[in-house]
């Protein structure tokens, strides 16, 4: 619903829009951009708070860029809100944490009967890979292994022992993964990331403040074409 062509529609129509932009591609790094510009500068964020029967409560924090749009036939100028959901992001975070959880598991299974052992270099790396993508935490978790070699010597053909009999060693050898670390600056810099969004609109400042904006967002049913029109 964020196509240019749909903002124009509602542009050229003297209406105003309040949307979620795509977070792929080009919006998601551009919204990081935007997050750490608003994180370095602290004054920039405004909190947003609701008061209800149980009190006074913050639930987001967010500021404004301005920037103008164009679809080839007119140009006009549009806000966007740069919003952290304080109850988005402790919901990221935790889900964040329960995946180290799950891939330090799944790393690091206890050995037992049954278990097949991993024998090639290759197979563990490009397990634990799988692991880590799986759980999207790839970057956020290190993993240490070691390579373990059992050598066993045994007779070569049938017959008795003996001094002069033919021998044979052979070895046993297992990949196995010794441990799983976090790397604590991504993961910080991650959960720093957490919770925020970007939404645009083109209604002026008058019309729909930013904390009107958020709480307009905050009351969206679930199921709905996750846009807003105001009558102007």
């Amino acid at each position: 619903m964020s196509a240019l062509c749909i903002q124009a529609a509602i542009e050229q129509a003297g209406q105003y829009y309040l949307m979620p932009l795509s977070q792929v591609g080009d919006m998601a790094k551009q919204l990081a951009v935007w997050v750490k510009e608003g994180l370095a500068k602290q004054e920039m964020l405004h909190t947003v708070v609701i008061c209800d029967e149980e009190g006074t409560h913050q639930i987001a924090r967010g500021y404004e860029v301005e920037r103008t749009c164009t679809d080839g036939k007119q140009s006009w100028q549009e806000r966007v809100l740069v919003v952290q959901s304080f109850a988005f992001a402790n919901k990221q975070c935790k889900s964040l944490d329960e995946r180290h959880e799950t891939s330090r598991t799944a790393l690091t299974p206890p050995i037992g009967r049954g278990k097949r052992q991993i024998t090639q270099q290759t197979d563990l790396v490009s397990r634990a890979e799988a692991i880590l993508k799986k759980y999207s935490v790839k970057g956020l978790l290190c993993y240490t292994y070691e390579r373990e070699c059992e050598q066993e010597e045994k007779l070569v053909g049938r017959g008795r022992n003996g001094p002069n009999r033919e021998r044979e060693v052979r070895e046993r050898v297992r990949y196995q993964i010794t441990g799983v670390v976090r790397v604590r600056q991504t993961i910080t810099e991650q959960k720093a990331m957490a919770g925020w969004r970007a939404y645009a609109t083109n209604a002026p400042r008058k019309r729909l403040s930013l904390e009107q904006g958020v709480l307009q967002l905050s009351q969206r049913v679930p199921g709905r074409t996750g846009f807003w029109t105001l009558q102007s």
